[in-house]
């Protein structure tokens, strides 16, 4: 692949076949876009405080979405078990 473009359409054809659609068949997911939402919220939020009921905030005013707080929690729980994601704690150096 030769263009910036090409290179990224590829890597996200490929993030998609190998983790999104073995994430939704093992959990047997129906709503696959929130999904796919979250997943970019998280993505563009990289090493800021994120928590359930933020991302749900986000959910309610930018994507105008009514997903349950624990629809919610259970999607992390899936990205968790597949290393999406991981926790965090916070640590204030004390």
């Amino acid at each position: 692949m030769k263009t910036d473009e090409q290179k990224a359409s590829y890597l996200t054809k490929l993030f998609t076949e190998t983790y999104i659609k073995d994430i939704i068949a093992r959990n047997k997911i129906e709503k696959t876009q929130e999904l796919e939402d979250l997943i970019n919220i998280l993505a563009s939020s990289t090493g800021l405080l994120t928590n359930p009921t933020r991302v749900l905030q986000t959910f309610a005013s930018v994507l105008h979405s009514k997903i349950s707080i624990n629809t919610l929690i259970n999607y992390f729980d899936c990205l968790k078990d597949a290393f999406i994601i991981s926790e965090v704690s916070r640590y204030d150096g004390q």
